[in-house]
């Protein structure tokens, strides 16, 4: 968790070091908790479970091709 708000606070810094005046705490805040969560849950940080949680996504996306092309009998009903 340390680790995790170092990091959080090492952002604010930079934001404020390149003049920002206002920054979007909330989004900070989403990626701290997401960050914590996957390094105590998974050991992995919020970027890699994104990234995994997007391409899971992207598998499910395109659904594979029908049963009735292994010969099954009852996905042949199903599909007439």
């Amino acid at each position: 968790m340390v680790e995790c708000t170092k990091q959080t606070i090492g952002a604010l810094r930079d934001a404020a070091v390149r003049g920002r005046r206002e920054v979007e705490i909330g989004a900070h805040m989403t990626r701290l908790t997401g960050d914590i969560i996957s390094r105590t849950e998974f050991n992995t940080s919020y970027d890699t479970g994104k990234r995994i949680f997007t391409y899971s996504r992207t598998c499910t996306a395109s659904p594979p091709a029908p049963a009735a092309t292994s010969g099954s009998p009852a996905a042949r009903r199903h599909l007439t």
